[in-house]
């Protein structure tokens, strides 16, 4: 799914979201909060930031596909995070295995 949000945000999302850096008022997607990544299907498919400049790419984009790219911007976003921790930090973003519990995979 994440590479074919890669893929996906080339094709569609580069243009404007420059490979996720911030670019006058188009935001660096990998910094958008929790909110608009919640609202990301009707941002994309929905156009309820066309008054900001954010079209509708409903007819060019399936939900699927709005489902990968969000779910590639935010490991973009860890993958910057990670980048972001000095060299010595042992911060990580993945989930660890709790004592007892298998249900969570690091």
């Amino acid at each position: 799914t994440v590479a074919r949000g890669t893929e996906l945000f080339a094709r569609n999302c580069s243009i404007c979201h420059k490979h996720n850096a911030a670019s006058g008022s188009v935001p660096d997607l990998r910094r958008i909060s929790a909110q608009t990544y919640q609202q990301f299907e009707d941002i994309v498919l929905g156009g309820i930031r066309s008054d900001k400049g954010m079209g509708s790419f409903k007819g060019l984009l399936s939900p699927a596909d709005v489902d990968a790219i969000r779910a590639a911007m935010i490991s973009e976003a860890w993958a910057a995070y990670d980048g972001e921790q000095p060299a010595t930090s042992s911060a990580s973003h993945k989930p660890q295995e709790a004592a007892g519990d298998s249900t969570v995979k690091p």
